[in-house]
């Protein structure tokens, strides 16, 4: 396991120098590794829908592209504002143990952030099913182009922590990464499906 200092010092600021319940690892590995077969939040057996000449119902970016924007903070602001509402929408239906909020766009609310337990990373697992299956917020990231726009999390110095993108956490749930591991199976299909139709 290799981290880079900006993410070890987070790592240790988040969850000491005892770790995170032995769940933090690099979060761009892609080791695959079994799960158990509980269920957790949204419904997991509808996939996406097409997201190819559907309107943005809020949120509209109003013909402003975002393809360039590196990070949720280069966002505009309706964009940003629309991502974070629907995120936050996504977590309340959820309602999963831990939460997820996200109120600024340097904040995003990582499991690793929030105690790296298993809990975390299921429950994570459960909101970003519920956000993809939301409403038209699949369409809403399609056409606004954020799949591979970077969620941001940095530490109070203003250090970058952790940085991931839609597309990478869909990776990490749908291949049962050993962050992952434990999320229920039916759950990671259905993310499956949804990062099929991120390429």
């Amino acid at each position: 396991m290799f981290l880079s200092g900006a993410t070890l010092t987070l790592v240790l600021l988040s969850c000491g120098l005892g770790g995170c319940g032995g769940k933090v690892e690099n979060p761009s590995s892609s080791t695959t590794s079994g799960a158990n077969s509980s269920s957790h939040g949204a419904d997991s057996t509808s996939g996406p829908a097409s997201t190819s000449g559907t309107p943005t119902a809020s949120g509209d970016s109003g013909g402003a592209s975002t393809g360039s924007a590196s990070s949720t903070c280069d966002l505009p602001a309706a964009i940003q504002q629309g991502l974070l509402d629907r995120w936050n929408a996504a977590v309340s239906v959820a309602a999963e143990q831990v939460d997820f909020g996200w109120s600024k766009c340097d904040e995003f609310a990582h499991p690793t952030l929030k105690g790296g337990t298993v809990e975390a990373y299921v429950d994570f697992a459960a909101v970003l099913l519920q956000f993809f299956q939301a409403g038209d917020d699949f369409t809403f990231l399609a056409q606004n182009q954020l799949f591979t726009t970077q969620l941001v999390y940095a530490t109070p110095s203003g250090q970058i922590g952790l940085v991931m993108t839609f597309k990478e956490l869909a990776t990490q749930v749908a291949s049962g990464t050993s962050l992952f591991e434990d999320a229920p199976p039916a759950t990671r299909s259905a993310i499956a499906m949804y990062l099929a139709e991120m390429n």
